[in-house]
């Protein structure tokens, strides 16, 4: 929980993003979030005025044009977690947070501000499909441009046939799972135009959930890869600590090894080493933000929701509830993307059995950690 004595710094870092700190609002970010995610109860209470203050930072940055896109995307991301932390309590501002962003988007420049901006259109959809649709709708040609648009970032690829759009995990898994409430919505509750277009959907979901799949093994390997290197490490000090060095040999071979080792390291402020062909402005966000961006300081409710089984639960439900609709969702699809959706299945319960082992060994570590005496 936040203190009272906390809360009361609130209004003054808003009313400083507002008047003279907007340069400022990334450093905001993440404490703010802590207000929204750990005392969410304060920050909805009856007559409070936090999420007020907290819109008109962020319409104060994105409706200035002329603020730069690295300096608004944090209040774009302020606005995701506000839905995302505050489900069913916030719908009174889901209109006017949805306007501004899709306001704002048609100004934005670099892909990064693009995706986060459209992640918060992803994030209206997760927290209330038919209220996001219909304000969507309210602006004219905003419904089939916002899809188009969106569909557009999905799948486009550069050079190299990589992903351009939402390359952080965080995104890919937002999207899908906001494309996976629109197709768990009955056809009643659908505009004509997303309902004529569902086949879409399902390849946007599948293009999304192929590679965060991807980019989670990826991950994994990189983690078990810097564990083992860490290992590595403490084995080569454990050795240097264990006595005085035989001769000015072995002094040579371990400064050449701290040598290469340094060498292996690269700042990313440092010469490019990306391929030309590969490059775009989120290599300039990446270097400057980190390629994780704000994630792994921020959490949400959806890190307890796994997309994969949620995309399986959704397609299961509607061949049980719509046989027809499923059949023609899928209809369009090519056979090795028939083959995809089985594979996706198959990972489903997978992943099933993952979270639950992620559990346990967490527990275990937690009880480890509390059985330990401290010093």
């Amino acid at each position: 929980t936040i203190s009272s004595a906390l809360w009361s710094l609130w209004p003054r870092i808003c009313s400083a993003l507002t008047e003279w700190a907007v340069d400022y609002l990334e450093n905001a970010l993440v404490p703010m979030d802590n207000f929204i995610s750990r005392g969410t109860e304060t920050f909805l209470a009856p007559g409070a005025p936090y999420m007020a203050q907290l819109f008109a930072v962020a319409r104060h940055v994105l409706v200035d044009a002329k603020v730069p896109d690295e300096d608004a995307a944090p209040a774009a991301k302020l606005l995701e977690c506000v839905l995302l932390n505050c489900p069913g309590r916030v719908d009174e501002w889901v209109p006017h947070m949805v306007q501004v962003s899709i306001t704002r988007l048609a100004d934005a420049r670099a892909n990064f501000f693009k995706d986060q901006l459209m992640c918060v259109v992803a994030a209206a959809i997760y927290y209330n499909a038919p209220l996001a649709l219909n304000v969507i709708a309210s602006q004219q040609g905003s419904l089939a441009q916002i899809f188009t648009a969106w569909f557009g970032m999905i799948f486009e690829t550069n050079k190299k046939m990589r992903a351009t759009h939402f390359k952080k995990e965080f995104n890919k898994k937002l999207c899908a799972l906001a494309l996976v409430r629109l197709m768990a919505l009955p056809a009643a509750q659908l505009p004509q135009e997303i309902l004529a277009a569902e086949g879409q959907l399902l390849q946007g979901t599948l293009r999304l959930l192929v590679e965060l799949k991807t980019q989670m093994a990826q991950r994994k390997l990189d983690e078990e890869a810097e564990e083992s290197d860490e290992e590595a490490d403490d084995d080569d000090e454990d050795e240097w600590d264990g006595g005085e060095q035989e001769d000015v040999e072995d002094d040579d071979g371990y400064l050449e090894k701290l040598a290469k080792q340094a060498r292996s390291y690269q700042w990313k402020g440092g010469e490019d080493t990306h391929d030309a062909d590969d490059d775009d402005d989120d290599d300039d966000y990446d270097a400057f933000f980190g390629t994780s961006g704000y994630d792994d300081d921020m959490s949400t409710p959806l890190d307890s929701v796994d997309a994969f089984a949620t995309f399986k639960d959704v397609m299961v439900a509607l061949q049980g509830a719509d046989p027809a609709r499923a059949q023609a969702m899928a209809a369009g699809l090519a056979p090795e993307a028939m083959t995809t959706v089985n594979e996706l299945m198959a990972y489903a319960e997978v992943r099933r059995v993952e979270i639950v082992q992620e559990a346990q060994a967490k527990m275990k570590g937690g009880n480890a950690t509390a059985a330990t005496p401290h010093n």
